[in-house]
């Protein structure tokens, strides 16, 4: 969500004075009207990690749910671009149908992908029927191809900020000294 141009406060995006003091990517790059993808920001992520080590910098990745981190590890399926009339086409029918009728009409196309989604998972429904309708080949097909990652896993230093670490690390000194 940090992307997006909009969202400055619900993200908790730095302030003016942090974005200038040290260099930032990928905050409020995107209007808060385009849609924009896992995919999307894996591309824009690898540019500004190249253009971090180019400038001889070390890139410090912040924020994003996992599935933002496993992208940088393991890559994404190979899956190939959409067009933009099939993705406009479904997006319409996905306004107009109940998810129950679009989970239907995936079943009846690729089986395997509707066996894998809850019915009324309308967003990954439709994801599924564009690929499905592009390219004539199973989202579960295409996922089982392996994607290229853009960081390796043993030269990274993961680290994990929770929001009680510190009453955590109290009570486990506590412990270790009683």
């Amino acid at each position: 969500m940090q992307v997006y141009r909009e969202l400055r406060v619900l993200t908790a995006r730095p302030d003016a004075a942090d974005l200038v003091a040290i260099p930032h990517r990928l905050y409020g790059t995107v209007p808060a009207t385009e849609a924009y993808s896992v995919g999307q920001w894996l591309s824009d992520a690898a540019g500004a990690i190249a253009e971090a080590r180019t400038e001889g910098r070390v890139p410090i990745i912040v924020g994003g749910t996992g599935l933002y981190f496993k992208t940088l590890l393991e890559g994404l399926a190979p899956i190939p671009d959409i067009p933009r009339e099939t993705r406009e086409l479904w997006r319409e029918r996905a306004g107009t149908l109940a998810a129950g009728a679009l989970h239907r009409e995936l079943a009846a196309r690729d089986a395997v992908m509707a066996a894998r989604l809850r019915p009324s998972d309308r967003q990954r429904i439709v994801r599924a029927l564009e690929v499905i309708d592009a390219t004539g080949v199973s989202l579960a097909d295409w996922q089982g191809t392996a994607g290229s990652p853009i960081l390796k896993d043993d030269a990274v230093l993961k680290l994990v900020s929770r929001r009680n670490a510190t009453r955590s690390m109290r009570r486990s000194m506590r412990a270790s000294t009683a």
